[in-house]
């Protein structure tokens, strides 16, 4: 039953959790966010594939949009299967083009994701994911109103926060310079 199971959740169509899914991520990443298609999967973990995934920008930033995707794998952790709730433990973004800015204060637009929870720059609300992978992405910069012309081609990348209070973040980065 639980090999069927496997099997046949992929080819449900899970768009009810849509509106669900959109709200959590928005919560989390304290930003507009827009999906399409939405796929359940059992294995290897529970969680959702969403396809055509747009994060918006921070408008101090600009109004560009942060990052966008043909997918991205959003796990569940595991409580959320008891509770009914839309609770993210990881996402990975899959083949993203994602654009990091950094205003005329000197501050970066990926700076408010990384404030831990409770912080005072921290979006209200906001939901801190344990894992946040790239998967052969595209990493712009931005400088003010100027888009660089050196960017990162085929990045493969995680974030990981501190497991405890005062702790390190973990980082992972590996990618080709391009112009």
């Amino acid at each position: 039953a639980v090999v069927l199971a496997a099997l046949l959740v992929p080819l449900l169509h899970a768009n009810r959790f849509q509106d669900r899914i959109r709200h959590a991520l928005e919560s989390a990443l304290g930003r507009k966010v827009e999906i399409g298609e939405v796929t359940v999967h059992l294995l290897p973990a529970p969680g959702f594939e969403l396809q055509n995934v747009i994060i918006g920008e921070d408008p101090s930033f600009g109004a560009e949009y942060f990052a966008y995707m043909s997918s991205m794998q959003a796990r569940l952790r595991l409580r959320a299967l008891w509770t009914g709730r839309v609770e993210l433990a990881s996402l990975t973004l899959v083949e993203p083009s994602i654009n990091l800015v950094k205003n005329a204060q000197g501050r970066w637009n990926f700076e408010a994701l990384l404030a831990p929870a409770g912080a005072a720059d921290a979006p209200e609300g906001a939901a801190y994911f344990p894992y946040i992978g790239i998967d052969d992405g595209r990493v712009n910069f931005k400088f003010g109103d100027y888009k660089s012309v050196f960017y990162f081609r085929e990045v493969e990348a995680a974030v990981s926060p501190p497991r405890d209070t005062g702790g390190r973040w973990r980082l992972r980065f590996a990618g080709r310079p391009a112009r």
